[in-house]
């Protein structure tokens, strides 16, 4: 009976240990002029797993083309977006995806983004497979973002 009862104490911590899971949180997109044929959407992921995780790709029926993109600034001071082949999400930490930073680049617009709409994006991840997520369009001004720190 001790040793059951053992088994199963060492089972349920087990299984405790690995019920975190990957969220989505504050996906949302900035509004674009008519002719601009380009957007981005912004969130934040938080990996509350015990492995670390992959952002291989994203995909939206508003745009022709969905990249992983990565900003930063060069030596002289100019910012560059740059296209990545996947994003790394560390076990236990956040990646907020934001402008001036990492983010989903939309190419060939459909349809201009206008304040208030929605659409859904589908993420996908090397072992949580696909999520999709309902992002919403705001106007100027990026949501208050809350960040997770472990």
């Amino acid at each position: 009976m001790k040793k059951t009862f053992l088994a199963l104490l060492t089972a349920s911590v087990f299984t405790f240990a690995n019920a975190g899971e990957l969220t989505i949180d504050h996906p949302y997109s900035r509004i674009t002029a008519p002719k601009v044929k380009t957007g981005a959407v912004f969130m934040n992921i938080n990996n509350d797993t015990n492995e670390n995780e992959v952002l291989l790709s994203a995909k939206t029926s508003v745009a022709g083309r969905t990249e992983i993109h990565r900003t930063t600034v060069t030596n002289d001071g100019v910012m560059q977006m740059r296209p990545i082949d996947h994003l790394e999400i560390v076990k236990g930490e956040s990646v907020a995806l934001m402008p001036g930073g990492l983010h989903i680049m939309l190419l060939n617009l459909k349809k201009p983004l206008i304040a208030g709409d929605e659409f859904d994006v589908t993420l996908n991840f090397k072992k949580a497979g696909k999520k999709t997520v309902k992002v919403k369009v705001i106007d100027q001004a990026a949501p208050a973002m809350h960040h997770h720190h472990h």
